[in-house]
């Protein structure tokens, strides 16, 4: 018996230390305007404020990746890559924003304006729009 318990503790040891060193849950705020296309009406939701309840991060190299939920059980998922400073960078296509079962992705312009970009910070604006979506007056501040 003593030794299944040593065996066990042994393995979740391994295991536990085998997590990513860049994967970090943040403390912040996610905050935009969003706009959806609805196909059935063909008609825009207008501007619906945005406001994050929970925000996570996950930073490998250079590439950050923001998940933020808010009250009402939206996920918004903001995704930059090849951040090397501060400055201004496009919008990952695998940026999305869930809500209600449906996802709207793969977006097609805009920017974001890196303010703060560090190993356990990135701050800063964004503005994007997909086929079925926009993003207006994004603000990311996370610490991680």
């Amino acid at each position: 018996m003593k030794k299944i318990y040593t065996l066990l503790l042994v393995v979740s040891v391994l295991f536990g230390a085998c997590k990513k060193d860049d994967e970090k849950n943040a403390k912040g705020t996610l905050t935009a305007k969003i706009d959806l296309y609805d196909s059935t009406t063909k008609k825009w939701s207008g501007n619906k404020d945005f406001v994050s309840t929970s925000v996570s991060t996950v930073k490998s190299g250079n590439d950050y990746t923001v998940t933020a939920k808010d009250a009402n059980g939206v996920t918004f998922t903001l995704v930059v890559k090849n951040v090397t400073s501060t400055g201004d960078y496009l919008p990952d296509p695998s940026s999305s924003l869930v809500k209600e079962g449906k996802t709207y992705s793969s977006t097609v312009g805009g920017k974001v304006k890196i303010t703060t970009a560090t190993n356990n910070a990135l701050k800063g604006t964004f503005i994007f729009e997909g086929a079925e979506w926009s993003v207006n007056n994004g603000n990311v501040d996370a610490s991680f």
